[in-house]
């Protein structure tokens, strides 16, 4: 996703009203020069897909969750070394980079570990026994390197103690066994070389030298004594080796790291939990892309939504109460979701979001493409029913007769073809029978679930009803519903057949009662369609009522 980006998006298991009106809006801001993305929650359903092919346009994303990621943000770029780099390496390329970290990584960018400038400043100044073991376990190699020097000679087995010392000529009247196993430096004298190498030094660093003696060649190779010479004096040697550790072994390990996709909020708590102050960033090969710390977690701005064809927060996408709501465009009841800020609030009583949305064309001047009035039709048909849903205005059938023009349509021909398609449910599970158009409201504080769906006549459903019935009584208690009503809504405009389960169903019954007839096992409501305006607010009124009568 686009950190800069407006996401438009409608309800969770959206209707075609929902994915057009995401698409449409965001195109309309395209138009007017806003990086806008149409998003959806959930799959499209087969009216939806008739209507998109139909006028050639494909769905918008799916995004189930909206909060910010690690991606979304800035964070620093890391400079990196490899796992045999020495500290001086690293400090050079830290200073280069005015940073004070920097990662360990393997050949493909692999997180290994991390070193600060203070823990490679403490191991160089710091005289300890465990620096000791550190500059034992380093190559020898090494030294040679980085006093950029020669490696003469270098045993296959060596016995390095890690300890050094400097043999300048008056130290030679020691006592020689203070060089059993060290690295001794030395100066260009041959006999101090030799001294060294009989004392029983593992490594000889000759300094002040071009080239090798001879003498002191064959000294070493008898004894296994590494030699190495350097132009380089005394005292830059002495302070250089000690730079010349691998990174690796001073490096911490078992780091915490965050992954592009992770979430920010998440990653907060992590940060909250720990000591360090930058924190790794990965692909999703694992690969090293960056540094993120408490700076840029705190500094970041939230992603920005638009919500369409709906205004409560249970309806809205996973995340939304951390994001930046910063437009509302319903046609449906306020559903009292907060906002941190003012926003752009139009609510209007019409029978689709997708009117609403075409008449936002009008006022900003913008002609409406071809595939942008089909699929906005396609949502005004779908929503109202052709006209026969009690939501239902005269400002949706005008919309749809204007939008038929432009999308170059024959109104009534496209209308049975969407309505053909909204009611096939065939091929459809019970689970996406459910969950085509599922809507969770709250009602009196009881949870509710009302699906709706289309169906040509009662023939559709006579087969499933014991299926129905048995998946809502599963989905009420997995799910702590109070009410769940499945609602079966035929094209012509006659009624719904209902069923319902919950621990509730006593408020539907009562709710229903003095309309509905049972037929077949399904209760129907005559010239009931709207699930907004008619069976919600029986619900509603129902729910008052037993609250009012047994809890006053």
């Amino acid at each position: 996703m686009v950190s800069s980006a407006i996401y438009i998006t409608g309800h969770k298991n959206p209707d075609t009203d929902s994915i057009c009106s995401a698409l449409a809006y965001a195109n309309l801001k395209q138009t007017l020069g806003e990086n806008a993305i149409g998003i959806r929650i959930g799959e499209v359903n087969n009216e939806t897909r008739f209507v998109l092919d139909y006028f050639q346009e494909d769905a918008p994303p799916l995004v189930y969750d909206i909060r910010t990621r690690v991606r979304d943000i800035e964070f620093d770029d890391a400079v990196t070394i490899g796992p045999d780099g020495m500290l001086h390496e690293a400090i050079k390329i830290m200073r280069a980079n005015k940073k004070k970290v920097i990662v360990i990584v393997n050949e493909k960018r692999h997180l290994l570990g991390m070193a600060t400038i203070s823990d490679i400043t403490n191991t160089i100044v710091n005289e300890t026994k465990e620096k000791d073991d550190l500059i034992r376990q380093t190559p020898i190699s090494n030294f040679a390197t980085i006093l950029k020097g020669r490696l003469v000679y270098e045993p296959e087995v060596h016995h390095m103690n890690g300890r050094i010392f400097i043999a300048s000529f008056l130290g030679m009247e020691r006592d020689y066994k203070d060089y059993k196993d060290r690295i001794v430096i030395t100066s260009a004298r041959r006999e101090t070389q030799l001294r060294a190498v009989s004392s029983g030094a593992s490594v000889i660093i000759a300094t002040g030298m071009e080239y090798p003696n001879p003498e002191v060649v064959e000294a070493c190779k008898k004894v296994g004594c590494a030699y190495i010479i350097t132009q380089k004096d005394m005292y830059q040697t002495a302070q250089l080796v000690q730079q010349a550790i691998p990174v690796s072994l001073i490096m911490t390990q078992n780091l915490t790291a965050f992954r592009f996709n992770d979430y920010v909020e998440d990653v907060k708590v992590a940060i909250n939990r720990s000591r360090f102050r930058s924190y790794p960033v990965l692909d999703h090969l694992g690969c090293l892309v960056g540094l993120i710390s408490r700076y840029h977690l705190f500094k970041h701005a939230n992603r920005k939504l638009v919500l369409v064809d709906h205004n409560e927060m249970e309806q809205s996408i996973n995340g939304a109460a951390q994001a930046e709501i910063v437009e509302i465009v319903d046609h449906h009841r306020i559903g009292g979701i907060k906002t941190t800020s003012p926003v752009m609030f139009r609510n209007e009583l019409v029978g689709c979001c997708c009117t609403i949305i075409a008449k936002l064309y009008g006022e900003k001047n913008v002609e409406i493409p071809k595939s942008m009035a089909g699929l906005m039709l396609g949502a005004i048909i779908s929503d109202t029913l052709y006209f026969n849903s009690p939501t239902c205005t005269s400002q949706d059938i005008e919309m749809a007769k204007y939008l038929a023009r432009i999308a170059d349509v024959d109104l009534d021909s496209f209308a049975l073809q969407v309505l053909a398609a909204s009611a096939s449910i065939k091929e459809k599970t019970i689970e996406e029978i459910v969950y085509n158009d599922l809507k969770i409201f709250e009602i009196e504080k009881y949870k509710v679930a009302l699906g709706q769906i289309n169906i040509m006549s009662i023939d559709d459903i006579l087969p499933i009803r014991e299926q129905i019935q048995e998946y809502l009584d599963n989905f009420t208690k997995s799910n702590n519903f109070g009410i769940c009503v499945m609602i079966f809504s035929v094209v012509d405009g006659s009624g719904s057949y209902l069923i319902s389960s919950g621990s509730a169903l006593f408020i539907a019954n009562a709710a229903f009662a003095d309309i509905g007839e049972h037929r077949d096992g399904y209760l129907f409501l005559k010239e009931v369609m709207s699930r907004k305006k008619q069976i919600v607010p029986l619900l509603t009124e129902a729910a008052k009522n037993y609250r009012s009568n047994y809890h006053s």
